[in-house]
């Protein structure tokens, strides 16, 4: 939880980053706190859905927004599909209130815009190149992971942007932690069949053949892969099933109408 702090304005809570605020990258991991949405009241639900009213989530982004000091910025979400697929926005003109293409992650270094991704227990990362000035966001659940989608994100920024690992941050965000988030043995073994160091993010095994699984830590070590220094990651630390009072989970609240945070980030307009 170090180099992370809360903000409140007008009741909406959200996560920030200290070294990115330092490096002048807008961005926010939000909480369920601070909306309209019966989610079971008063939350802050940021996906669209047939769990929610759609006036209540345009209310809850607009409040967002206003909390950022970011109103006049495009919030830019994906159809996720828990895939390595990474989306590249160069220009104002390809965008929309949603990117059309399924994928998990957007790269971009186009201002005025926020790239956001959706999760309730899946790992947002978000990533900031403060020397191209470009940013991505990363949707990691256990798919993306394995896939190596943090590796292949950090791969397109190079290729895309020229941006050079040991000048990104990045920033892990609330997600089922290693605590808590339980996976099957098909699983386990994709892991271990795809990562030398799989053991290390295994943890609590049951007779049954399921474990924990540290999705978080898995990403840090894509992220340490990719070229990143450790000292330029910095992980929140919250577990959404522990902290089920400040974030949304999927798994814990599965029988329930469940909301989605978002994780946003982007740079301001120039002048």
């Amino acid at each position: 939880m170090k180099n992370f702090y809360f903000r409140e304005p007008n009741d909406v809570t959200f996560l920030v980053c200290q070294p990115l605020e330092r490096a002048a990258f807008i961005h926010a991991f939000s909480t369920r706190q601070g909306g309209v949405s019966p989610l079971p009241e008063k939350a802050l639900n940021l996906g669209y859905s047939k769990r929610d009213a759609p006036e209540n989530v345009a209310e809850n982004r607009r409040r967002f927004l206003n909390a950022l000091g970011a109103s006049e910025m495009k919030i830019i979400t994906a159809r996720q599909i828990h895939s390595d697929e990474i989306t590249v926005i160069r220009h104002h003109e390809e965008t929309r209130t949603q990117v059309s293409s399924a994928c998990d992650a957007m790269i971009s270094n186009v201002p005025g815009l926020l790239l956001g991704v959706q999760t309730a227990d899946c790992v947002p990362i978000l990533v900031a190149d403060s020397q191209r000035r470009a940013v991505a966001a990363i949707h990691a659940g256990w798919r993306g992971t394995q896939a190596r989608i943090v590796e292949k994100t950090i791969a397109r920024m190079q290729a895309e942007f020229g941006s050079r690992p040991e000048s990104c941050l990045a920033a892990i965000g609330p997600a089922a932690g290693g605590c808590c988030y339980e996976v099957g043995d098909a699983v386990i073994i994709r892991f271990r069949s795809a990562f030398s160091y799989a053991d290390a993010l295994i943890s609590n095994h049951q007779p049954n053949g399921k474990a924990h699984l540290d999705l978080p830590t898995g990403n840090l070590r894509q992220l340490v892969e990719a070229g990143l220094a450790e000292s330029s990651i910095f992980t929140s630390g919250y577990c959404t099933l522990c902290r089920n009072d400040l974030f949304f989970s999927h798994r814990l609240e599965q029988d329930k109408r469940v909301g989605r945070m978002m994780s946003v980030i982007g740079l301001k307009d120039r002048g």
